[in-house]
């Protein structure tokens, strides 16, 4: 017969995992890593978010070296010290978007951009049909490829091409 402290250890480790998953689940985080060796092979893409929706991205063959430079990216634009990493997504050879929702956002991380739009629609659908359904339109804030390429510029960027098509004065960076 096994130790109690043992049976208890093991006990504990697996009702963390499945909290874990639930939570990450819950918060709309979300992980694409599989186990095929094309996919090992590949270039991790980590998105680091903060609870206000600031994001910070990185792409590396190492998957910890990845979370690092994505939260230090995030870390360079969000305006207080602790939040960036609250919220990770993590794929390899794959896309992750970022949407904005008014004051809610949506992360999401998947093989296929398809698959990755499907996934965010997904998660607004079930945001207004269970929490918030006067919730404003959802707008795309980030795209990144499977290489990393950053193919929607972030909030701030997009205002100021928004402001500057219009013939109005933007201020300078």
């Amino acid at each position: 017969m096994l130790p109690r402290n043992i049976v208890l250890a093991v006990a504990a480790t697996i009702l963390l995992a499945v909290l874990s998953e639930a939570f990450a689940e819950h918060r709309g985080s979300s992980v694409e890593l599989s186990d095929t060796d094309d996919d090992w092979s590949k270039e991790v893409t980590v998105v680091a978010i903060a609870p206000d929706g600031t994001w910070g991205v990185a792409i590396e063959s190492n998957v910890n070296r990845a979370i690092t430079n994505a939260i230090d990216d995030c870390k360079r634009k969000h305006q207080r010290k602790i939040g960036c990493g609250s919220e990770l997504t993590i794929v390899a050879g794959g896309w992750s978007l970022g949407k904005r929702c008014g004051n809610r956002v949506i992360f999401v991380a998947a093989k296929s951009l398809a698959q990755a739009e499907q996934a965010a629609t997904n998660r607004e659908a079930e945001l207004r049909r269970l929490y918030a359904p006067d919730m404003p339109p959802c707008v795309r804030v980030m795209s990144v490829d499977p290489r990393g390429n950053i193919v929607a510029p972030d909030v701030a960027d997009l205002l100021r091409i928004l402001t500057d098509r219009k013939g109005t004065p933007s201020r300078q960076q």
